[in-house]
């Protein structure tokens, strides 16, 4: 007996979405507006978490990495800062 193959439509789930620049721009500063104000709080973890996610949509946007060092210093990373901070970045 032969294979048939049937077209099937896939649930839109499975179907990742492409995302033009406009949009992971716009999703990388709602993601830092969230980490100042959890940086304002004091809650350094989850402003780390968010600062990440900016960086992750838009990587080439200094200033996120520049927040995310300011946070790795408060949490006494301080390695991990200077390889955020832009002379760490241009020597990595």
């Amino acid at each position: 007996m032969a294979a048939v193959d049937i077209d099937m439509p896939m649930e839109s789930e499975s179907i990742p979405q492409i995302h033009n620049l406009k949009d992971l721009e716009r999703e990388a500063e709602v993601f830092k507006e969230e980490g100042n104000a959890f940086y304002i709080k004091k809650d350094y973890s989850q402003a780390f978490s968010c600062y990440s996610k900016a960086i992750d949509a838009a990587p080439k946007n200094a200033s996120y990495y520049g927040n995310r060092a300011a946070t790795l210093m408060m949490l006494c990373r301080f390695r991990e800062a200077l390889e955020d901070s832009p002379a760490g970045r241009a020597a990595g």
